[in-house]
């Protein structure tokens, strides 16, 4: 046995547990977690060679005796069964609805795994099931020291997923969705897609909704689809937009010759001269609108333009442009590349000039380091919503 599983065992040993059958174990009504097949199907191979290594905390049953509900462990329990055990170890606790829906919600935080949705969707139950010890989003972030625009966050992330009913959209942040949310109706879904499939962060998405809002209207859907199958990101989506806006054919009208105005006895009223020859100017015809395939050849183009301009950075500057995306937005390494050559610069030089350019900023925006609201306000929104 292997030193981390006889600590796991040791850990076991110190709570006071017992062995139940698996069919004397159900789950209760309500559960916090959004069954995922494949956490179980890993789980059950781990149980398989290690067994069951923490116990669930279960209680019993109102309605039948010697039967037990599942408190915290409904994904243990699942691949227990998966894994093809008899007896699990248990935990048995008294409690109440209520009791018990408050400590699986402390037990699954502590386990930092929870997705948004499913926080989200736990704080609107506990308001429904208990109108009087939770009547506010407020009485929840006092009971659980969390703050108010948090839980509230949460519930309306919750609200608007559920009514999307969109199982992958569940994996998303608050943050990513929050995004999102700016773009027209249509175009949510294939965000959501595109945010899954890609892993795209909160800061990818608000850049591609940007672009998507000044994109003319006729072109969006078409846009968001190519996004979506070459995966671009907000510089490359811009890029397209930009390429096809100005690509765009401007059609002149055909000339005609100009006539000498008739003189007649009779002069017509100003606007009604205006609106006559308003009507007689030959319409303009539309700028003509790409089609998927040309949108997608040009995305190519862009991709394998932005690959070369990458690899030229790699060729001039060695690593250090690489190490700093790694650590720094995209955005802030690109700017500072424009200012700075990297030719000849050691990678310590580089380190301290972004320093210095970091803490200038820092200065700036907390006025010269004697306010901090700013950057706690930044803090905050990063650290509990993205």
């Amino acid at each position: 046995m292997t030193s981390q599983n006889m600590e796991k065992e040791q850990h076991l040993n110190e709570k006071t547990h017992t062995l139940l059958p698996l069919d004397s174990i159900k789950t209760m009504p309500f559960n916090m977690r959004v069954e995922s097949g494949e956490a179980v199907d890993t789980l059950a191979e781990s149980i398989m060679v290690d067994g069951v290594l923490e116990p669930l905390v279960v209680r019993p049953s109102k309605a039948e005796v010697g039967k037990y509900e599942v408190v915290c462990g409904v994904r243990r329990l699942r691949a227990a069964q998966k894994a093809g055990l008899k007896a699990v170890p248990c935990i048995v606790k008294e409690l109440t609805d209520r009791e018990a829906m408050e400590f699986m919600l402390v037990e699954n935080m502590e386990r930092v795994d929870l997705s948004d949705y499913e926080l989200g969707r736990w704080f609107k139950l506990l308001m429904e099931k208990f109108p009087q010890e939770f009547r506010t989003q407020k009485a929840i972030a006092d009971r659980f020291n969390l703050s108010e625009s948090y839980v509230w966050r949460l519930i309306e992330h919750y609200e608007f997923l559920d009514k999307l009913n969109l199982p992958h959209g569940k994996l998303l942040s608050e943050g990513v969705v929050r995004e999102i949310r700016r773009a027209s109706d249509q175009l949510v879904p294939k965000l959501i897609e595109h945010a899954v499939v890609n892993e795209r962060s909160a800061r990818d998405m608000a850049g591609i909704v940007d672009v998507l809002q000044k994109t003319p209207e006729d072109l969006r859907d078409r846009v968001m689809t190519v996004v979506i199958e070459k995966d671009l990101n907000a510089r490359e989506t811009a890029e397209l937009v930009k390429v096809w806006t100005a690509h765009s054919l401007e059609i002149k009208p055909e000339e005609k010759p100009k006539q000498k105005p008739e003189v007649t006895a009779e002069v017509k009223p100003k606007v009604e001269r205006e609106t006559e020859e308003e009507a007689a100017k030959p319409e303009v015809p539309k700028k003509p609108s790409p089609s998927l395939e040309e949108l997608r050849a040009t995305a190519d183009q862009i991709k394998a333009q932005m690959e070369s301009r990458y690899q030229q950075k790699l060729d001039r500057a060695g690593q250090i442009y690489v190490m700093f995306t790694h650590y720094y937005p995209q955005p802030l390494v690109d700017a500072f590349a424009e200012h700075i050559r990297f030719e000849g610069l050691s990678e310590e030089k580089a380190v301290s000039l972004m320093r210095d350019v970091i803490e200038e900023m820092w200065s700036r925006l907390t006025k010269h380091g004697s306010d901090y609201k700013v950057m706690e306000d930044i803090f905050a929104i990063v650290v509990k919503w993205r």
